[in-house]
């Protein structure tokens, strides 16, 4: 099978951004990360910041979530493009996307984060 497009996805700290950053220079696709799609929303709503990012997140619904969701399924079958997320079944049903799930041990997590 070939594929047309990438999906990363793995728990916070293991690696994913890292990856990407190596993967866009060798493949020459856009790479898009849920958490970009999350904070250009964010930029939209709150041009001038009145609500933190952070907060901004608690108050998102399942329905805000599902729509960025659909935006990430409609890239995926662009092709030629990769993306970031944390769960994968999001492109369950999507022909030609090469699902890689990243993990790390907890120590490694941990130094990521500090």
């Amino acid at each position: 099978m070939k594929f047309t497009s990438l999906l990363l996805s793995g728990v916070p700290g293991s690696g994913k951004s890292t990856l990407a950053d190596a993967l866009k220079k060798q493949l020459e696709w856009p790479y898009i990360g849920i958490g970009d799609v999350f904070r250009a929303r964010h930029v939209k709503a709150y041009p001038n910041n009145e609500l933190s990012f952070p907060e901004y997140l608690k108050t998102l619904t399942l329905q805000d979530h599902t729509k960025v969701n659909e935006e990430i399924r409609k890239l995926l079958k662009k092709n030629q493009v990769f993306v970031g997320v944390r769960h994968d079944c999001i492109a369950d049903d999507i022909e030609g996307v090469l699902k890689i799930f990243l993990g790390a041990d907890m120590d490694t997590r941990i130094a990521r984060a500090i």
